[in-house]
């Protein structure tokens, strides 16, 4: 696999596509997650709390994007029926059915809500779980199955999985009514036994059901396969990928022919770039790793979204300063933007990308990748969170991009949402 000949850069000025919308309300909040229901309505949660150094702890909020532009708040946590405490990590996602999950972590417990129309959130007792748990990300299956890929941190704890050996796949059975539970029959778990770092985003095959979950052990990349809708899960090794050097997460998707991408950062001499990885037959291989970032500089947090067959856009942050973004003294006054690589043939043996820069500064300063020892201050700034996110929306093919915005003079605070341009993002 190569990138030979293929990366043109391109900006994207803030009136093309749609402007860098803020949520109103969203000033604080930062690892936004932006997902769509099928009919085409949009959606975004962002976080307050400990994984940003914010204090006292406070719940996520879910925002919908209304059709007239209006940001609407779905819940507060607050207004949420039942148990769900919020403010730490987040993860939105709608089913084939237009149903709703949403989990948050509060002191590390992992809680679930549902909803059946977006308005109205109902947490779960089948999804609340008061073991040591963290960054939980959730992928579906139609509306047969949603899976729940969370970190398991205690000693002793869910499956009996010792401490930093591993995750937790949680298997939820939606649409039944009998012993249904707020919405979720009670999971089957398996676990991720692997002495591996917190488990990355999944994805889910949707003609199939085949489930993906990257994650990093000590020998490099490995992604987890499941064909059997969770009950078992076998580990295929990335080749060339080399142990990670930070706490970021590797990103997974699935295009519509079964093609599966993975996305991560990765220092190599001196330099954060992005690397891309791809299996085209379905998840028995994958290709070696290649660069997919460009330009002399830091480039960190890259999300993977795809469509159809071959087509995928990749999001990630970029500044032109070089080194460690975690030293503050190094990359006080450095400037990032956000950075958008779009391919319309990844799953070829030679693909080509197109790189689009949005117009404008997201964040000025270092930025934190090494996890929550930076919290208790002196570290680097973890305003941004660890993450941002991309979604496509099914109804036009676009792409959105969601993503924070932090010390930038001009610009408040908060999370900024921007439709990328019809003719750049159209992936269906």
């Amino acid at each position: 696999m190569s990138t030979t000949g293929a990366l043109v850069g391109v900006t994207i000025s803030d009136a093309a596509g749609s402007p860098a919308a803020l949520i109103p309300g969203s000033a604080g909040l930062s690892e936004p997650t932006i997902d769509f229901m099928p009919n085409g309505r949009e959606f975004v949660t962002a976080i307050p709390g400990i994984i940003i150094g914010a204090f006292p702890l406070t719940k996520t909020p879910i925002f919908e994007n209304d059709s007239t532009g209006t940001w609407l708040v779905r819940s507060n946590g607050l207004t949420m029926t039942g148990d769900v405490q919020g403010g730490g990590d987040s993860d939105i996602e709608f089913d084939s059915q237009n149903r709703g999950y949403f989990a948050d972590l509060y002191l590390a417990n992992d809680d679930v809500a549902v909803s059946k129309d977006g308005v109205t959130w109902i947490a779960s007792p089948a999804g609340h779980y008061t073991s040591v748990v963290d960054r939980q990300w959730f992928a579906h299956y139609k509306d047969q199955y949603v899976y729940l890929i969370t970190n398991q941190n205690t000693v002793v704890g869910v499956n009996g999985l010792p401490n930093g050996e591993g995750a937790v796949s949680f298997r939820y059975e939606v649409g039944t009514p009998a012993g249904e539970i707020g919405g979720l029959m009670a999971p089957v778990e398996v676990p991720l036994v692997c002495s591996c770092g917190p488990p990355g985003v999944p994805s889910v095959d949707q003609t199939t059901g085949d489930l993906y979950v990257p994650m990093w052990r000590a020998t490099g990349l490995v992604v987890y396969h499941s064909s059997n809708n969770g009950l078992t899960f076998t580990a295929i090794n990335v080749p060339g990928s080399i142990p990670h050097d930070d706490l970021q997460f590797a990103v997974s998707a699935v295009d519509a022919a079964g093609n599966v991408y993975v996305v991560y950062d990765h220092h190599v001499g001196g330099q954060a770039e992005v690397y891309l990885t791809v299996s085209t037959n379905h998840g028995a291989s994958y290709s070696v790793p290649v660069k997919v970032s460009t330009g002399t500089g830091t480039h960190i947090m890259p999300w993977v979204v795809a469509g159809a067959a071959g087509k995928i856009a990749i999001v990630y942050y970029q500044t032109s300063k070089v080194g460690d973004n975690n030293d503050n003294s190094a990359f006080a006054g450095a400037t990032w933007n956000v950075s958008y690589v779009e391919s319309t043939n990844a799953n070829a043996a030679t693909p080509t990308f197109t790189r689009y820069d949005l117009d404008g500064v997201y964040h000025v300063g270092s930025i934190d990748t090494i996890g929550l020892q930076s919290v208790t201050g002196g570290g680097p700034d973890r305003s941004l969170g660890d993450f941002f996110s991309a979604s496509i929306k099914p109804t036009t093919g676009e792409v959105f991009v969601a993503s924070s915005r932090t010390h930038v003079s001009g610009r408040a605070d908060g999370v900024y949402v921007v439709r990328m341009p019809a003719g750049a993002s159209t992936l269906n």
